[in-house]
C-alpha cells in the first residue's frame, strides 16, 4: 500500500498536482498522516513515566546482579606503584573490617579479593588511590550436565546375521 501511494504522489508531482489533494481509492494520504502524527503525540509517554520506567529497568538490572553476587566481595585491581601491604595497612588505618579471599602477583592481574565485614565500607575503601577496577564477586554456577537417551542396541544375532 505504501508503494502505491508513493508511486502515486511521484506521478502526482510529475503532473504538478498538489499533493495534498491526492486521494488513493478512499484514501486520502495527506489525512493519514496528519492522524498518525496526532496519534503519536496523544499515546507517546509523558516523561515522568518515561524516568519511572527507566529507574525499574535500573532497579531491576542491580537487584539481578546482587542475586548473582557475593554479599560485600570484591575483586580489586591495584594499579602500578602500589602494592597489597599498602592496601591493607589503608583499610586497617581507616578502620575497615576485611578479610583479603585471595591475592593476586601475576603480569595478568595484580590485585586482591577482598571480604568487607560492613556493606557501608565499601565508600571508604573505593577512595584509596591504588585502586584501579572494582568487580563484585560472582557466583557462577555449573550447567547441567546433558541428559544423554541411550539407544536401543541390537542383539548379537541380528547384528551377524546383518553382515552376512
Amino acid at each position: 500500500m505504501k508503494f502505491i501511494a508513493v508511486l502515486l504522489a511521484i506521478m502526482a508531482t510529475v503532473l504538478g498536482l498538489p499533493l495534498s489533494s491526492l486521494v488513493v481509492g478512499d484514501i486520502d494520504i495527506a489525512h493519514q498522516a496528519r492522524e498518525h502524527a496526532l496519534r503519536e503525540r496523544t499515546h507517546s509517554p509523558s516523561i515522568e513515566s518515561t524516568q519511572n520506567a527507566a529507574r525499574s529497568v535500573r532497579l531491576a538490572a542491580i537487584e539481578a546482579r546482587q542475586q548473582n553476587t557475593v554479599p560485600n566481595a570484591y575483586i580489586i585491581e591495584i594499579k602500578r606503584g602500589y602494592t597489597h601491604d599498602a592496601f591493607d595497612k589503608y583499610l586497617r588505618d581507616n578502620n575497615i573490617a576485611h578479610q583479603f579471599r585471595a591475592v593476586y602477583k601475576s603480569e595478568i592481574f595484580w590485585g586482591v579479593s577482598v571480604q568487607l565485614e560492613k556493606s557501608s565500607d565499601y565508600g571508604k575503601m573505593v577512595q584509596w588511590a591504588g585502586i584501579g577496577n572494582v568487580s563484585p564477586v560472582k557466583v557462577i554456577g555449573l550447567p547441567e550436565p546433558p541428559v544423554v537417551k541411550p539407544e536401543p542396541m541390537e542383539s548379537p544375532d541380528v547384528a551377524v546375521a546383518a553382515t552376512r
